[in-house]
């Protein structure tokens, strides 16, 4: 049985042959492995720019063309998941990082053409959430120092005991979030890159399209 991110994998791959992108910005994370394998076995001719060591690799393996970031100035479309999607003052927000991809997520898909998110249905349920931020490590204690002055707590990312350090070397830390706090994401984007030490974050409010897989197989589009 199909999955729901599978679907949505597979309706954004139906996408790529559509629109037959000379460079196409490459994801990270579960469903964008499905669809990194989906355009693979479906001929994709053009560059590919990944937005981690971890995609690049799969990409490679499956004998995809790697673009160069050069390119990234030349970005037709990007695809990608995300871990929550929300609709803010009637325009798509997501909130991304999960993986620890960030940065360079947003540096490949805010320079696309078109950003298309796949996701399935579990992630538009309304629930607490975090909002990764991806920090140069000097700066741990006083970014997290400034959270706090922001009534926020953040809680640097470990893996195994262990912290987890990005593709850029930098640490990711977690915002903690209420449910029904979405509205309020616009502005705390402007404020959190404004904190010395802060490289990006995890929320994207430029998002064009999300295709939605469901349960039962069928898909939807949010605009």
């Amino acid at each position: 049985m199909t999955s729901a991110k599978e679907t949505a994998a597979a309706e954004a791959a139906k996408l790529v042959k559509q629109e037959n992108p000379k460079t196409l910005g490459l994801g990270t994370g579960s469903t964008a492995e499905i669809f990194v394998n989906l355009i693979a076995a479906g001929g994709f001719g053009g560059s590919c720019l990944p937005t981690s060591e971890r995609t690049a690799a799969l990409a490679r393996e499956l004998g995809l063309k790697i673009a160069s970031p050069a390119e990234l100035v030349s970005v037709d479309l990007a695809v990608d998941g995300a871990d929550h999607i929300f609709r803010v003052g009637g325009k798509l927000v997501a909130i991304k990082g999960y993986g620890g991809a960030l940065l360079r997520e947003k540096l490949v898909e805010y320079n696309a053409k078109k950003f298309v998110i796949m996701v399935d249905e579990g992630k538009l349920e309304t629930k607490d959430y975090k909002v990764p931020v991806e920090i140069v490590p000097f700066s741990r204690e006083f970014v997290i120092g400034k959270l706090r002055e922001l009534d926020l707590k953040g809680v640097v990312r470990e893996t195994g005991g262990n912290e987890c350090l990005t593709d850029n070397g930098n640490l990711i830390v977690d915002v903690e979030m209420k449910a029904g706090s979405e509205k309020s994401l616009p502005k705390l984007e402007k404020e959190l890159v404004l904190i010395p030490g802060v490289v990006e974050t995890g929320i994207f409010t430029k998002v064009d399209m999300v295709i939605v897989g469901k349960a039962d197989g069928s898909s939807e589009q949010m605009a």
